[in-house]
């Protein structure tokens, strides 16, 4: 049976005081004909109102170009059968070429590398890196370009720390950071910069709990905090949005939630959103259709 790539794209209206509203513009199937199976693990709007995929087919790290409505332009793999490349995040770069990051296994440490690579408007590389602090396994799950046009990772290396690292503009690492409390597992899912002072915020899941860190410019550690304050047996934090008066958290519980915080961590408020509504356009959803009210 064919492992085939469902592409559904929605815009998502989120209110404060209880309705998330969707709607879907197109969705599609991409076929894997050779039958080896993909995956897409991240997306980033192109320059031209296209849209790029980043994930893995078979071993090979895999980058896909769509058009606005999610028709086909191209696609490419990167690396051999032996390499096994995943990646995981993928962003336009300000020059408008296009920088993925993810992991690489390396066959001769046996450990799995960070990994990052840049490709121009025309498929061709420009660089490709990848790093290792510790002789571990490490795997990065999110990509960003900082303010002075280099780059900002963030992942887990394993068994338990959560990993960050800046990369300068081609791609070296300048400096990076493990994260750990003894005992406890620490992974970083999501980083963003904060323009106003280029300080990092990285958030992630420690054990069965949200982790929010800050890092300043160059690395230090201003804070790091977690929060068990939804009433779920677990709890993971995805993704942040940094605005003019904090930080507004993606978390993963029982539910889908919301949690703000002050630019100290404090936190603001916390909403749970539960599905009211199931639609057809839904592929593989866990809760189908439309979100509501806390």
């Amino acid at each position: 049976m064919k492992k085939n790539l469902y592409l559904s794209f929605t815009v998502l209206l989120l209110s404060l005081s209880a309705a998330v509203q969707a709607q879907t513009t197109f969705s599609k199937k991409l076929i894997d004909s050779l039958e080896l199976g993909i995956q897409a693990h991240g997306i980033a709007p192109t320059l031209d109102h296209g849209y790029l995929i980043a994930g893995i087919s078979k071993n090979k790290g895999l980058v896909i170009k769509v058009d606005s409505l999610g028709n086909l332009i191209w696609n490419k793999t990167f690396g051999s059968s032996t390499d096994l490349i995943n990646f995981n995040a993928i962003i336009v770069s300000n020059d408008s070429s296009f920088v993925i990051a993810g992991n690489n296994y390396n066959a001769i440490s046996k450990h799995s590398d960070a990994c990052c690579l840049k490709i121009n408007p025309s498929e061709n590389i420009v660089w490709f890196k990848t790093f290792n602090p510790n002789n571990s396994d490490v795997k990065i799950y999110s990509l960003i370009q900082s303010n002075d046009s280099g780059y900002m990772i963030t992942g887990m290396v394993n068994p338990s720390s959560a990993f960050t690292a800046k990369l300068d503009i081609n791609g070296n690492p300048i400096w990076n950071k493990l994260l750990s409390l003894p005992g406890n597992a620490c992974i970083g899912y999501s980083v963003k910069q904060n323009l106003k002072d280029s300080s990092y915020m990285i958030i992630g899941n420690i054990e069965k709990d949200i982790l929010l860190v800050r890092l300043s410019a160059v690395g230090a550690l201003l804070w790091a905090k977690k929060y068990n304050i939804f009433p779920a047996p677990y709890s993971s934090g995805n993704d942040l949005i940094i605005t003019n008066d904090g930080i507004i958290c993606y978390v993963t519980t029982n539910k889908y939630s919301l949690m703000k915080t002050d630019f100290s961590g404090n936190v603001k408020w916390a909403k749970s959103y539960q599905s009211i509504i199931s639609g057809p356009n839904c592929l593989d959803c866990p809760a189908p259709g439309l979100y509501g009210g806390a």
